[in-house]
């Protein structure tokens, strides 16, 4: 019951940051900071069939990426009907979290768009040392109360959470994420090279093919690279979670040997007990 509670206060933070930031711009009349030409562009290609679309490929290349990852540790065959029967029965978790990482990153998103449409206003206005000094205490304040929630777990976490939502039963949105962050605690060095890599990766193709480039020749480089992401974070997830199993063994291990040491110190005085009273 806990759990669940704290996963919805999440997405209740989430959605109340959103409004909030949003709410706090219009009444305020502010505006965020203008955006650049090459926003402008990746702006007005932004529609709602591409997100689902840009959705629906990363979940897809998820499961075939986690697929290949396993049957690559097993060195099996992987046939093209497995991997098609495990993304129809395991499709839901991985979009259910890709919905959670994309509705967190939106809220810190637009906090920070906030907290600089803010400061801007006041550095703007000549209100004064003090007036910058509130602004600024404000702002300190803000994300503190709202940090810990937004900003709690790390870039490597939220990609791996898809690829633990296809693999472990039992686990999507929150979950996925706070046992993603678990699996890569003791290797986050690791972990920001991976994501850093995946992310070179996946913005491969748009530097690579430019805008003048045809769909034919864009959508597989997409695909492709996204594929290739996937399947380096599907590959450190799987150290992530050998490393992880083999440290909960070795204090499982730990604990039966001390219970076993217990248990025999418990017998001992038992019959020195004995002894003592004949």
């Amino acid at each position: 019951m806990g759990e669940e509670e704290q996963r919805r206060s999440t997405v209740t933070a989430a959605l109340l940051v959103l409004v909030a930031c949003n709410l706090a711009l219009a009444l305020s009349g502010l505006s965020p900071p203008p955006p650049s030409a090459h926003d402008d562009d990746d702006a007005a290609r932004v529609e709602p069939v591409g997100y689902l679309a840009s959705v629906a490929s990363s979940v897809l290349a998820v499961c075939v990426a986690s697929s290949a990852a396993r049957h690559g540790r097993r060195r099996g065959r992987l046939s093209v009907e497995a991997v098609l029967r495990e993304a129809r029965r395991t499709w839901t978790r991985p979009a259910v979290t890709a919905l959670y990482v994309e509705l967190l990153t939106t809220a810190m998103a637009s906090l920070l768009l906030t907290l600089r449409a803010f400061l801007g206003a006041a550095a703007a206005t000549g209100g004064g040392a003090g007036a910058e000094l509130m602004a600024v205490s404000a702002s300190a304040a803000l994300v503190a109360w709202l940090g810990p929630v937004l900003f709690a777990h790390s870039d490597i976490a939220c990609r791996m959470s898809l690829v633990v939502a296809a693999v472990e039963d039992g686990y999507q949105g929150r979950a996925a994420v706070d046992r993603a962050e678990a699996l890569v605690t003791g290797r986050r060095a690791r972990g920001i090279a991976v994501a850093l890599a995946a992310s070179l990766v996946e913005q491969a193709p748009s530097r690579w093919c430019g805008d003048g480039a045809p769909a034919f020749v864009v959508v597989p480089a997409v695909l492709a690279a996204r594929l290739a992401a996937c399947y380096a974070c599907a590959a450190f997830y799987y150290q992530c979670r050998a490393h992880h199993d083999k440290n909960t063994s070795s204090v499982l291990k730990l604990g039966e040997s001390s219970m076993v040491d217990e248990r025999e110190a418990d017998a001992m005085d038992s019959v020195l007990g004995c002894f003592r009273l004949t």
